[in-house]
């Protein structure tokens, strides 16, 4: 991100854990640089703000997915157990005439 300190324009970037103060110049080209990296930072921020968009919408899908999932889950489950199954070790068993009723 570039920034006038007085008639100079400096940018400040990460490197490692610092924090790297560079030196870009003064005057016009200093000016039309400053435009330039304004630009370009309103750039980033619409597309950080499209991928966050896309990400909710993902999420939103996902827990729609989740829910069916769950339901789906629910009906087989009752459905099995109707018609007189029963679960041993993760496996879906018919009940034997002399078991539960």
């Amino acid at each position: 991100m570039a920034y006038w300190r007085g008639p100079y324009l400096y940018r400040s970037k990460r490197e490692g854990r610092r924090v790297v103060t560079e030196y870009l110049g003064r005057g016009e080209f200093a000016g039309i640089m400053a435009t330039l990296e304004a630009e370009d930072q309103a750039e980033r921020v619409e597309a950080r703000a499209a991928i966050r968009a896309e990400r909710e919408a993902q999420l939103r899908i996902d827990r729609q997915i989740d829910a069916l999932g769950d339901l789906v889950r629910l009906v087989t489950r009752a459905t099995m157990v109707a018609s007189g199954y029963h679960t041993h070790k993760g496996q879906w068993r018919k009940q034997r005439h002399g078991g539960r009723e």
